[in-house]
């Protein structure tokens, strides 16, 4: 269904789950079509209407729309892409979105940068997190190539060592070898 870009940013903006679930259908049309359209692709802000947790539908279109990102004015890079969907898999799951979110990052032209910039996002202030839902994440991340190990160990080591993110990291720990573990914990 073709809708005009205001009519889908209204919608995006709207906090309503009906509308934004609309706009996101309309949006994997237009990826889908390849019918250019300028909107801003959604933000965990936008999605928290939705409550504790995505709609399996909902979660699974923004993965496709974040993957086809630079399908969409204004451009988005795979690496800000990459963060949303992992700052929508940490925030509100559900389970699967976990695994698809960290596809995006195996998936980047340089999935090693991408990490390293997802990780840093994710250990922001500024991003809520659950700590099941961000172990469930980390540790597909975790799964990744060598470098992408690398730089998710990395990046947790250099992560703020409060009591929320150590529970977070206290997630994975049974995936870290004793070399990645001294390198998570030698920044505390």
């Amino acid at each position: 269904m073709w809708r005009n870009a205001e009519d889908i940013q209204d919608d995006l903006d709207s906090a309503e789950p009906a509308r934004i679930s609309s706009a996101l259908e309309t949006l994997e049309f237009h990826l889908e079509t390849s019918e250019p359209v300028e909107v801003s692709l959604p933000r965990a802000h936008h999605l928290a209407c939705f409550g504790d947790e995505l709609p399996g539908e909902v979660a699974t279109r923004l993965v496709k729309l974040l993957a086809g990102c630079q399908s969409f004015a204004p451009h988005m890079s795979q690496a800000d892409a990459a963060f949303l969907g992992a700052e929508a898999a940490v925030r509100f799951g559900p389970a699967a979105l976990a695994l698809e979110a960290s596809l995006l990052v195996k998936a980047a032209d340089d999935p090693a940068a991408v990490a390293r910039h997802v990780m840093k996002g994710l250990g922001s202030d500024r991003v809520l997190r659950e700590a099941e839902r961000a172990g469930d994440y980390i540790g597909y991340m975790l799964a990744g190539e060598p470098a992408i190990r690398a730089a998710v160990v990395e990046g947790l080591g250099q992560w703020t060592k409060d009591a929320e993110r150590v529970e977070i990291i206290s997630r994975v720990l049974g995936e870290l070898d004793d070399e990645e573990k001294a390198k998570v914990w030698a920044e505390a």
